[in-house]
């Protein structure tokens, strides 16, 4: 398989794990809205509600900005491969990876599996962009650069920096 097709599957796996990550995120919203009524109607206010209370806030902020992150990542992402800048789009799809495995501290099962997907990709692109990388060292420069300012402005967007 060659470049494009994969750099395809990565944009649409990109997708597909935003969306799990707004699925999520909803499912975080009902549990802190549970929790509320809970206390509401109980009259329990101890530690380890409100303890289960702040973590689940704490989850919800990092599924944002991992949300945040993606939809950046993801346009811009998208207009590289319809450029047909094949080695930019390959580091953007590589480095996106390794920020989102250090943004997701919390395992959540379904993630890992598209992180682990997304990963291989990268391997994989990065084998074939290898042999461009080598031939033209001024195209691998700028496409380096060009990775590092979206992932650096999708962090912005995110609030991670």
């Amino acid at each position: 398989m060659s470049a494009k097709p994969k750099l395809l599957l990565s944009v649409a796996l990109l997708r597909e794990l935003h969306n799990k990550i707004e699925y999520y995120k909803s499912v975080v919203d009902n549990n802190i809205k549970r929790i509320e009524e809970f206390s509401k109607h109980t009259n329990i206010n101890g530690k380890s509600v409100e303890k289960e209370k702040q973590n689940l806030e704490s989850l919800k902020k990092r599924l944002n900005s991992v949300d945040l992150f993606l939809e950046t990542v993801i346009l811009r992402l998208e207009t590289l491969t319809a450029l047909n800048q094949a080695i930019s789009s390959i580091i953007v799809v590589r480095e996106t990876v390794k920020e989102l495995k250090k943004m997701m501290g919390v395992s959540i099962p379904i993630i890992e599996v598209y992180l682990d997907r997304l990963n291989r990709l990268s391997n994989e692109l990065m084998s074939i962009a290898s042999i461009d990388m080598k031939s033209d060292p001024k195209t691998s420069l700028y496409a380096n650069q060009e990775a590092k300012k979206i992932i650096e402005e999708a962090k912005k967007v995110a609030g991670m920096t």
